[in-house]
């Protein structure tokens, strides 16, 4: 359980979200429009959802891996492993990038996670 308190409390985490709110703010700012969102982490067992919020929707943006852990459905997952969403409450399947990696957070768009291709 100290896995999980350690990626939870991270600070990379935080600069992770800090960084998909700065990506998100410029794109709206850029085209002229308000930026009246909040981007909230909320845990969900070995994982951490990434919410995009605003007054009047709501939609889940990524996903971070709080354990290492092995599913049949998403294969072998990495601790700090950021996953686009399959749907509100579950990750689609092949990390996208970590959130102990900056290099690999291009995988951050103004409204969801790259697809890979």
């Amino acid at each position: 359980m100290d896995d999980l308190a350690n990626v939870e409390q991270s600070q990379e985490l935080k600069d992770f979200v800090a960084h998909i709110t700065e990506v998100k703010t410029k794109h709206f700012q850029d085209r002229g429009f308000a930026t009246s969102f909040t981007m909230e982490p909320k845990t969900l067992g070995k994982w951490v959802r990434i919410d995009h919020k605003e007054p009047h929707s709501n939609y889940a943006y990524a996903f971070v891996a709080l354990v290492d852990n092995e599913t049949k459905a998403l294969g072998k997952v990495k601790a700090g492993d950021i996953h686009k969403p399959a749907s509100y409450k579950q990750p689609a399947k092949h990390a996208r990038g970590s959130i102990y990696d900056p290099k690999t957070w291009t995988c951050v768009l103004p409204f969801g996670l790259q697809y890979l291709r």
